[in-house]
């Protein structure tokens, strides 16, 4: 399976029917009755907790593996990484080299995974798609597609938000502590 890349240079790419049809429902029918609602990492305690940056409902299957998400009409996630610059995220080993998003279902409207930092490849608007996927990088969702982008060299995009802070905090040097002998 060849991917088609959406951006060689953030290393974004879309490979059409990933999934089977059976499949995807498969996995629908298996996640639906336990879905919950979503959190996010809190970057104090490494924990999660529920905000308003992320309204979608998902699930685990089991430690470890895969979250299901499943996104309503007017939810959200807004602009993040998949990559953590807090320390104790990092310590922990919880960054992603990548991240794949399967499609489980095609939406007439909205629903696109929208790259903020990228522009559409041509210049021009996304014609078809929502008032915040237009400008952007971004990919309808279509049953069985999957997109994936490589975490790795994240540190290159600057967001201009919270994230974007927590970076350049933490490359930040230490001040030095200043000594109380004498010499």
């Amino acid at each position: 399976m060849i991917g088609e890349v959406l951006s060689a240079d953030a290393r974004i790419f879309l490979f059409r029917n990933f999934l089977s049809e059976a499949e995807c429902d498969y996995i629908r029918e298996k996640a639906e009755k336990r879905l919950t609602r979503s959190g996010v990492v809190d970057t104090k305690n490494g924990g999660s907790e529920i905000n308003d940056i992320r309204t979608s409902m998902g699930m685990f299957f089991n430690r470890g593996e895969d979250p299901v998400l499943r996104y309503e009409v007017g939810q959200k996630y807004e602009a993040h990484w998949d990559y953590f610059f807090d320390e104790k995220n990092a310590a922990k080993g919880a960054n992603r080299y990548a991240t794949m998003l399967t499609f489980l279902e095609t939406v007439k409207e909205g629903g696109e995974t929208v790259f903020t930092k990228m522009p559409t490849p041509d210049g021009r608007d996304n014609d078809g798609f929502s008032e915040c996927a237009k400008h952007n990088l971004a990919v309808k969702p279509h049953k069985g597609d999957a997109v994936l982008a490589k975490w790795i060299h994240a540190k290159h995009y600057e967001m201009g938000d919270l994230y974007d802070l927590e970076a350049q905090a933490a490359k930040k040097p230490k001040a030095a502590v200043p000594s109380t002998e004498e010499f």
